[in-house]
């Protein structure tokens, strides 16, 4: 894999995003290098950094809109990076 630019992200954040938010837990059993704009002041958006070609939202980024209901189909499967994030319980 080559990579164009680099990433670094508040792990501790995105922890505790993966424990607080049920969108996050959901889309962490598809994102192999997940990342997230956890600041406070900007609207919480996530995404998956293999596919992250533009400055602006594309098809890999999802933004998470705390008055959204939690998804009800999702995979029972491993997710990618639990090196990162333990079980998603």
């Amino acid at each position: 894999m080559r990579w164009l630019f680099r990433h670094d992200a508040d792990l501790p954040a995105l922890r505790a995003l993966a424990r607080d938010d049920c969108r996050f837990r959901a889309f962490l059993r598809f994102a192999g290098a997940p990342g997230a704009n956890t600041a406070r002041s900007a609207p919480g958006v996530v995404g998956d950094l293999r596919y992250d070609r533009s400055p602006g939202l594309d098809f890999s980024d999802l933004p998470l809109d705390r008055a959204a209901p939690c998804p009800k189909r999702v995979p029972p499967w491993t997710p990618p990076r639990s090196d990162l994030f333990g079980p998603l319980e």
